[in-house]
Order: structure tokens, then sequence, then C-alpha cells
């Protein structure tokens, strides 16, 4: 998907939103896939559980839910901004929040 923002120059607005329509709709498939695994967790019995295995697992599934999450808010981000033939870059602030 990268590689066709990148070139995205090649596409009209509305094929390049199309692309990164269907990535939002991959996005959120997948986030109701990590959502619906990370409840499972918490549903085995207690006496199974290695709690570090599981702390490890869920560690993963964490970064797996924020990164898709992030991902969702640039590709928002993106369509909007396509849509409004705005083509000027994000406030530095708006992409790295607090950090500096």
């Amino acid at each position: 998907m990268l590689i066709q923002v990148f070139f995205g120059g090649q596409l009209s607005d509305a094929e390049l939103v199309n692309v990164l329509q269907n990535e939002l709709q991959t996005v959120t498939d997948n986030l109701a896939i990590f959502t619906s695994i990370y409840n499972t967790i918490g549903e085995r019995p207690n006496a199974e559980i290695d709690r570090r295995s599981v702390f490890l697992t869920t560690l993963t599934l964490e970064y797996g839910l924020a990164a898709q999450v992030a991902l969702r808010k640039w590709l928002q981000a993106a369509i909007q901004r396509l849509q409004a033939q705005t083509y000027t870059p994000a406030h530095l602030s708006d992409l790295t929040g607090d950090v500096e």
C-alpha cells in the first residue's frame, strides 16, 4: 500500500482513496480479529495458565492492536485530506503526540 501512495501521482485522487479505503477495511478486519483474541485470553481457566507466557502473548497482541489503531488513524486522515484535496503535510505534533 505504501508503494502505491509513494507513486500515487500515477493515480487519480479517487483511485488513491480507493486503495486507502481497501487498506482501511483490512485494518478494521484485523482489529476485530485482534480484539476477539484479546478478549479470549482472559477466558482461560486459571489453573492452566502460565502467567508469564500469557503476559508475553498479550504484550505482542497489544502491540498489534496499537499499530493497527495508529494505521487506522493515519488512513482516515489521509483519505480525508485527499478527498478535500488538502495537499499539505500534517502538523508534526499531530503525528507524534507529545514526543518531541
